[in-house]
């Protein structure tokens, strides 16, 4: 199994480190799960939402921030009984909603004060869970943390863990000290070092995904473009010759961007009879790399504006981090100077 690769399926075949992650997380009740892009956080968090659940004893909360992730864990958890699934938004707004506090179709203003409302609603409701399992921890902030310990039945006493991970800065709900996974489960080791070059870290790619050990596989290629050149032209030919070599099936092949008005012109659509559709899609996923968060795929293509910000940075490496084999890279100049790129 592997972080965010579709449904998580049974039974789970521990790699990796995970192993000793599941060791750790049945010690202790709160628990700090971390490791880099592609070392199967996704994958560790539902088999550990399904355990608890499965002892038929607890009433288990697993929730992430991205849609499409939420989507597919709740696909591969399909039938586990007393497991809740969803992004902290989409329960956040069923628990309000269904106090009383919130319309049934929430609007920015009240998405932004969710977090707050959520204990009042909690309370009103009678609703708790024995566990809480959050994946992506580190998009979650401030009022999430508190109004997500307001939804533990026992308070400290019941079970509370968190995965996220190693890049960029975030506060933790809680002092422990982080188990890390750090063996690289998705990507060829051609991929790993670019993503280790932009995030400046060590990581272990584990195994090659396309053949023996040690096979690094394709190189990543960087299309340098100019500014105000429009990408669209170019992605669409990476795109045939990916399908026309047989280098990736259409829904293993994600065009990913940090450029909305990109989406927009190329979401639905044809490339070879093939529709360009948005993450968690049939068709290849065309979307902004925010909303691809926790997925992986066979081959990315990854369009940056710019990379100036710790912001720009993050988007970019999760950008690059998501493919297994294929990674090309379109962007200016100084994008690639700021990726490490040479």
């Amino acid at each position: 199994m592997r972080d965010g690769s579709g449904p998580v399926r049974h039974p789970f075949e521990p790699a990796g480190g995970q192993a000793a992650a599941l060791d750790r997380l049945s010690r202790d009740r709160r628990t700090l799960i971390t490791g880099w892009a592609g070392t199967g956080k996704s994958a560790v968090a539902a088999e550990w939402a399904r355990r608890l659940a499965a002892d038929g004893e607890r009433d288990v909360l697993l929730v992430c921030a991205s849609e499409p992730l939420a989507e597919r864990l709740r696909a591969g958890l399909e039938g586990v009984e007393r497991l809740t699934v969803g992004t902290v938004h989409q329960v956040a707004h069923r628990i309000v909603a269904r106090a009383g506090l919130a319309p049934a179709s929430p609007d920015r203003a009240l998405l932004e004060a969710l977090p707050t409302q959520v204990p009042r609603a909690a309370r009103a409701l009678g609703l708790a869970w024995d566990a809480v399992v959050v994946d992506e921890g580190h998009e979650l902030h401030g009022f999430w943390w508190a109004a997500l310990r307001h939804l533990l039945r026992d308070g400290d006493a019941s079970r509370f863990h968190v995965f996220a991970d190693a890049y960029g800065d975030w506060d933790a709900p809680f002092e422990a000290e982080p188990f890390e996974l750090v063996d690289n489960l998705r990507s060829t080791p051609a991929v790993v070092a670019r993503v280790a070059a932009l995030a400046k870290a060590e990581i272990r790619a584990a195994a090659s995904p396309i053949g023996p050990s040690g096979d690094p596989g394709p190189e990543p290629v960087f299309v340098e473009t100019g500014r105000g050149d429009d990408p669209t032209r170019l992605i669409a030919r990476q795109v045939r010759d990916l399908l026309t070599a047989g280098a990736a099936r259409p829904e293993g092949i994600a065009v990913l961007t940090t450029e909305r008005q990109l989406v927009e012109s190329l979401q639905g659509k044809l490339i070879d009879g093939h529709r360009l559709v948005q993450a968690g899609g049939h068709g290849i996923t065309v979307d902004l790399i925010q909303r691809f968060r926790g997925l992986e795929c066979d081959a990315a293509l990854v369009a940056l504006g710019e990379v100036a910000t710790r912001g720009d940075r993050a988007l970019a490496y999760v950008g690059l981090s998501r493919p297994r084999v294929h990674l090309t890279v379109y962007g200016t100049a100084p994008v690639r100077k700021a990726l490490g790129w040479r």
